[in-house]
């Protein structure tokens, strides 16, 4: 490969490197926003695509063994989305700060 072609794709990876670590800060992280993009019947892909990874797992007393509760939340206001899914679709929504 010629010289010049290596250091531009070593510039071009640089470049791409540099604005996903921007595009990372809220990865995975609740707000509003992503909440009034959230409905009732998704599945639970289309929920984490929106919510930009995995929530984590939450477990309550007397939840019926097919239901999955996902939490999100934001790590400096305490911003929580809990999102339950049965049969592999969004059953119920709920935010709160």
């Amino acid at each position: 490969m010629p010289r010049s072609k290596h250091r531009y794709l070593i510039a071009m990876l640089a470049i791409l490197t540099a604005g996903l670590g921007g595009c990372s800060n809220d990865r995975g992280e609740a707000s509003p926003e992503k909440y009034s993009r959230l409905e009732l019947g998704m599945s639970l892909a289309e929920v984490e695509h929106i919510m930009g990874g995995p929530g984590q797992i939450r477990r309550f007393d007397n939840q019926p063994a097919d239901e999955t509760t996902y939490r999100w939340e934001t790590t400096d206001s305490g911003y929580h989305i809990y999102v339950t899914v049965k049969n592999g679709k969004v059953g119920s929504l709920v935010d709160y700060d």
